[in-house]
């Protein structure tokens, strides 16, 4: 079964690997960039290394414009131009928490904005509240 988180955020550069290594460290999540995320030309799987294991999950543009008209409203309400991402992974516990951190760690950019949609729960998510969904699905591995 896929799961999904939907992106918004100012339009920007690419993210630079330093300044995801550099977050990851900081939080201690245990994901290593092995290159640079380029949102607006990556579209498929995006590899990377989550706690010494190949990991990594899927990443798709889409029409920011559209989008916004089918979403419920960010707290601060939308922007009037943006990007937008859908963040899709499968049920491994380990493609899930290398989502939901990366999707914290952009949570935390210097863009004007990043709001990261769970679409299965109509609900926006801070990056305090991606991270710690994330460190429970790793208790949970660790239990079984």
């Amino acid at each position: 079964m896929a799961m999904d988180l939907i992106i918004l955020m100012a339009l920007g550069e690419d993210i630079d690997i330093s300044f995801l290594n550099r977050k990851s460290e900081q939080r201690n999540l245990g994901i290593v960039y092995e290159q640079a995320l380029n949102l607006g030309e990556h579209n498929g799987f995006y590899p990377l290394n989550n706690s010494g294991e190949t990991s990594g999950f899927e990443i798709y543009r889409l029409d920011y414009n559209t989008l916004i008209k089918q979403l419920p409203a960010p707290p601060a309400g939308f922007h009037d131009s943006g990007e937008a991402y859908n963040f899709r992974f499968g049920s491994s516990n380990n493609e899930a928490t290398s989502a939901l951190y990366t999707a914290a760690i952009l949570a935390e950019s210097d863009r004007a904005f990043v709001n990261v949609l769970d679409p299965q729960s109509g609900r926006y998510l801070t990056a305090s509240q991606l991270i710690e969904f994330g460190k429970q699905m790793v208790e949970l591995d660790e239990k079984n």
